[in-house]
C-alpha cells in the first residue's frame, strides 16, 4: 500500500508520521459536487460506500470535521483502481497516480491533494492495514481535507482501492 500528498505546484511524498491530534469538530458547508460518471462495470459501489462510512466514523472518532464526497475525485479513484487491477503498475500490484491528473481543469480551485492506494482480499483487512499505517491513517484523518473520492474495483478475489483527498 502507498500514500502520497501533493501541494499545488510541488510534489511531496508524505513520510509516515503518526500525528494524534484532538481538534474540535467543525461542520462543512453543504456544497454541490459533480456526481461520479466513470463506471466500467467492475466498480464496487457497495464497497465504496462501506469505505466512505469508515472514513466518516474514523474522522468523527478522532474529532475531525467531516469531508464531502466529490464526483471528480471518485471518478479519478475508480479509474486508477481499474488501472492497477489490469496490471498498469508494471509488475507491482499497486502504484500511485500523478495526483493532479484528472483533477486539473476539472477542479480549478484545489490547493492540496493526497492519495491512499491498496489491494487486498477483503475490505476489513484492507481498512485495518490503512489505519495501522501511520502515513495512511494521517491521510484519512488530515484536517486539511474537505473533499474525498473513493474508487473500488473488484477483480476476482481482490479489491483495488484508491482514496483521493483534496483541499479546495
Amino acid at each position: 500500500m502507498g500514500m502520497r500528498v501533493r501541494r499545488l505546484g510541488t510534489s511531496l511524498t508524505m513520510v509516515a508520521v503518526l500525528a494524534v491530534a484532538t481538534l474540535a469538530a467543525s461542520s462543512c458547508a453543504v456544497v454541490e459536487t459533480p456526481r461520479p460518471t466513470w463506471n466500467n462495470g467492475k466498480v464496487d459501489v457497495r464497497a465504496e460506500i462501506v469505505i466512505a462510512t469508515w472514513i466518516r466514523d474514523a474522522r468523527a472518532f478522532w474529532g475531525q470535521h467531516q469531508i464531502t464526497l466529490h464526483g471528480t475525485l471518485t471518478d479519478k479513484g475508480r479509474a486508477w483502481s481499474d488501472w492497477m487491477s489490469v496490471g498498469g503498475c508494471g509488475g507491482a500490484s499497486i502504484c500511485h497516480s500523478q495526483l493532479s491528473q484528472g483533477i486539473n481543469g476539472r477542479v480549478p480551485s484545489w490547493s492540496l491533494l493526497g492519495e491512499n492506494v491498496g489491494v487486498g482480499g477483503d475490505l476489513q483487512s484492507l481498512w485495518n492495514a490503512f489505519m495501522n499505517s501511520p502515513g495512511h491513517r494521517a491521510n484519512v484523518l488530515d484536517p486539511r481535507w474537505n473533499f474525498a473520492g473513493i474508487g473500488v474495483i473488484r477483480s476476482g478475489h481482490r479489491y483495488y482501492v484508491t482514496m483521493e483527498f483534496m483541499r479546495a
